[in-house]
């Protein structure tokens, strides 16, 4: 979007949601953009945030979001002197740094929708329209955001890929997020930092390049 004597709009925000321009291609026929990450964490249908502390964006129902804020309110009831859980009760640990007291059913139900949680947030994974890939093709997914249309076999290597992220990154001359000899950032959109192989990140460069021939229907 431009305006005459005007440089292009370079950020757009409304209803709590920011979308970025991050990079422009050499041609202008491909524009990399970002959408902040309230959208990525908003629920799907009724499910709300669970808010065991307060950077807990899990999605559950009303209910456990209920059952989550009176165990923090009786909190202290269910700590014995020496700062332990009282006969009965266990740690909830909703997120790291969550030591609230829980009964075990409780602290099962913790695990069972933290499991779920990719499933119950996200909306734009269920978006469909200009950025709908042809046949043979899906959403690459490097991120929550990446849209850009590839092979079956190529998501599944980026979901491997990023499982394995942690275990590929050394303290370097780059940071803690140095890959390790043999791999290099993959690099598939502006801060990538999954390690991968050479040729994984050609080929990420690659599928960049080709997307806008692999929507239905195809970009003008």
């Amino acid at each position: 979007m431009s305006l005459p004597n005007r440089d292009p709009i370079q950020r757009v925000s409304a209803n709590g949601v920011t979308i970025k321009v991050d990079e422009v291609g050499a041609n202008s026929a491909i524009v990399t953009v970002s959408v902040s990450k309230t959208l990525i964490e908003t629920c799907l249908g009724d499910w709300v945030h669970r808010k065991a502390m307060p950077h807990d964006v899990t999605c559950v129902s009303t209910a456990v979001r209920d059952q989550t804020a009176m165990d923090n309110r009786n909190a202290a009831e269910y700590v014995d002197e020496y700062g332990n859980c009282t006969f009965g009760r266990v740690r909830r640990l909703a997120v790291p740094g969550d030591l609230v007291c829980v009964t075990p059913l409780t602290r099962g139900q913790v695990a069972n929708d933290n499991k779920a949680a990719e499933s119950r947030r996200n909306p734009i994974k269920n978006l469909w329209g200009p950025n709908a890939c042809k046949a043979g093709f899906v959403w690459r997914g490097a991120d929550e955001s990446d849209q850009v249309c590839v092979p079956v076999s190529t998501r599944e290597q980026i979901l491997v890929d990023n499982g394995l992220a942690a275990s590929r990154w050394v303290d370097g001359p780059y940071g803690p997020q140095t890959c390790v000899p043999g791999y290099v950032w993959r690099e598939a959109f502006i801060g990538d930092k999954v390690c991968v192989t050479p040729e994984t990140r050609a080929l990420a460069r690659a599928d960049n390049l080709r997307t806008h021939d692999r929507v239905d229907p195809p970009w003008d």
